[in-house]
């Protein structure tokens, strides 16, 4: 395990296992068990809905469909900037997001997961270019240590329509 200092003094940059994390100096810095999926049951919304089969909730129950074929994605209708957004209820740490795209061979051109933009509260986390593989990861790193209690999903290209399809989503953090 290697530390370094983040970019706020307080907090320290540890890689567990090839993952950066960024944690609050003390005598459980180094405790792995801390970190973990902070989206998991939380609520979450969408701007739209598709339709009654594909609920923001879905996003966040904790499932990863290629083991449930049956299992459905959150996903809104078609919309000028379609949003997803997490509520975490309370601060919270947030060092990287994990996106699974759907895993249908419809998801490979309007569903695909592209040109995803992630928002902590107000400050800009990251970027996914995309587009996604169907059934594939996408894995969007903080640019600098985040804290906050709402998480963004957003997918605008500035040029059309989209959609927002999103089958899980996993927020990897700590509580603040």
């Amino acid at each position: 395990m290697v530390a370094t200092y983040c970019h706020l003094p307080q907090y320290t940059h540890v890689t567990l296992y090839s993952r950066r994390y960024y944690v609050p100096i003390n005598d459980n810095m180094c405790n792995e068990a801390n970190f973990g999926n902070i989206a998991l049951g939380k609520e979450a919304t969408l701007t739209s809905t598709f339709d009654e089969y594909s609920k923001a909730n879905q996003a966040v129950d904790g499932v990863w469909p290629e083991a449930d074929i049956n299992h459905r994605c959150a996903q809104t209708s078609l919309d000028w900037a379609p949003q997803l957004f997490i509520d975490l209820k309370q601060e919270h740490y947030v060092d990287h997001i994990v996106l699974l795209s759907r895993g249908d061979v419809e998801a490979s051109h309007d569903f695909a997961l592209s040109k995803i933009n992630i928002w902590v509260d107000s400050s800009y986390c990251g970027y996914y270019e995309g587009p996604a593989e169907p059934g594939t990861n996408a894995t969007i790193v903080c640019d600098k240590c985040l804290t906050g209690k709402v998480v963004a999903v957003s997918a605008w290209d500035g040029i059309r329509s989209r959609y927002l399809s999103v089958c899980e989503v996993m927020i990897i953090g700590l509580k603040k």
